[in-house]
Formats: structure tokens, C-alpha cells, sequence
């Protein structure tokens, strides 16, 4: 659905980078910087983060048209941000 030759990266409208990176027929996008604020040991990948890099997936490929539906799955750490 999201098929890439290789690992790319690319700015967003606010300037942000965005990572694509392709693996075994499916492809990791990301990252976010959000403060959460829920329990730092069980983080989850928000609403808004997955908005965020669906949106900047169809930036940077209109042609493809990615959906919430695309998603397989998420994963989410927690890190300071200084």
C-alpha cells in the first residue's frame, strides 16, 4: 500500500522530519514529539500522533491516500524532550 525502495526522510509543512522506513513488505513511519502525560510505563501511540503522521504521509505522497484503516499497528516509547 505504502511501497518504498528505501529508507527516506522528509520535512513536514511545521518542519518537522518524518522517517519512512520499508521492512519486510511493510513500512514504519514516524516520529512524534508529544508530551504525555498518561503512565510513562504503558505509553500508547495517541490519536493525534497517528493524525499527525497519516497527514504527513499524504503530504509527502498524495497518490497514496493513507487511512486510519492502513494502520497494522503502533508502538511508543517515552523520552525527555529537551
Amino acid at each position: 500500500r505504502f511501497p518504498l525502495g528505501q529508507a527516506i526522510y522528509f520535512d513536514t509543512p511545521d518542519r518537522r522530519m518524518v522517517f519512512a522506513i520499508p521492512r519486510d513488505g511493510k513500512t514504519y513511519v514516524g516520529t512524534t514529539d508529544t508530551f504525555y502525560n498518561d503512565d510513562a510505563a504503558l505509553p500508547k501511540m495517541t490519536k493525534e500522533d497517528s493524525k499527525y503522521i497519516i497527514d504527513a504521509i499524504n503530504y509527502m505522497f498524495p497518490t497514496v491516500k493513507i487511512t486510519e484503516n492502513d494502520i497494522e499497528s503502533s508502538w511508543a516509547g517515552v523520552r525527555p524532550l529537551i
